[in-house]
């Protein structure tokens, strides 16, 4: 499987200054917050190769669901991670994409040649910026 990571801050997306995840992974996150209050998970396995992920979705990093949703259209695979508190609430339900380890994701990525994922980030200065970067060597 190659990854490649899309960063966006266009179409709304954004993303608070850096702080420490409360939740070092998704064991802990599952433990302490409920499903379907605090965050949902949608996982859509379609015949592709490819798969879109968006970890930080919803109210976590505004923009991203909308835009993973867009890239995925009803080709590829699709998988959204979504806060569903509004405001600065969800975002305590972030975990470092390195640390990502729900179970539906990790299958998603396991069946899937090519992951994409999109991240929300707040430039400095601000502005509309797109930013790609991946493993991938093709």
């Amino acid at each position: 499987m190659q990854w490649i990571a899309l960063i966006a801050s266009m179409m709304g997306a954004w993303a608070p200054a850096a702080q420490a995840d409360v939740f070092e992974n998704y064991a802990e996150l599952a433990a302490s917050c409920r499903a379907g209050r605090d965050y949902a998970v949608i996982a859509v396995e379609r015949r592709s190769p490819v798969a879109v992920f968006s970890i930080h979705g919803g109210y976590i990093e505004r923009g991203t669901s909308d835009l993973a949703d867009a890239i995925a259209g009803r080709d590829f695979s699709r998988y959204d991670f979504r806060g569903l508190r509004p405001g600065r609430r969800s975002l305590r339900y972030h975990i470092t994409s390195s640390h990502f380890d729900e179970p539906r994701a990790l299958s998603l990525a396991a069946h899937s040649q090519y992951c994409v994922s999109v991240h929300g980030y707040s430039p400095r200065p601000a502005g509309q910026v797109v930013s790609l970067g991946g493993r991938t060597h093709e």
